[in-house]
């Protein structure tokens, strides 16, 4: 059986961003539950303050995002997931990237 897959992220995995970001994006290859989706962050500084997770439903294959609700100051980010897909089987991952400027 196909589980479910991280397709790609913004900012995505390994990336030097010059700005900070405002979310965190992650497609997945089928849609996912929200209600057990998480999305976490953590910094130079710990964890990082997220909203909870949405997604525009209207949209077809539209990302799941969770807005950074603090400001982020240079330093190495992991962001870390989890989901359950159609089959309820939960899915985990985590990549990093690295915020170069500050706000």
């Amino acid at each position: 059986p196909f589980h479910t897959k991280l397709l790609k992220s913004a900012p995505a995995a390994n990336d030097t961003l010059t700005a900070a970001p405002t979310a965190i994006s992650l497609w997945f290859n089928e849609k996912v539950e929200l209600k057990v989706t998480t999305v976490k962050l953590a910094g130079p500084a710990g964890a990082v303050k997220l909203a909870a997770a949405t997604r525009d439903d209207k949209v077809k294959d539209a990302p799941v995002v969770a807005a950074i609700t603090t400001p982020l100051a240079a330093g190495s980010y992991t962001a870390s997931w989890s989901v359950a897909g159609d089959d309820g089987h939960p899915v985990k991952g985590s990549f990093a990237f690295v915020v170069k400027g500050g706000k």
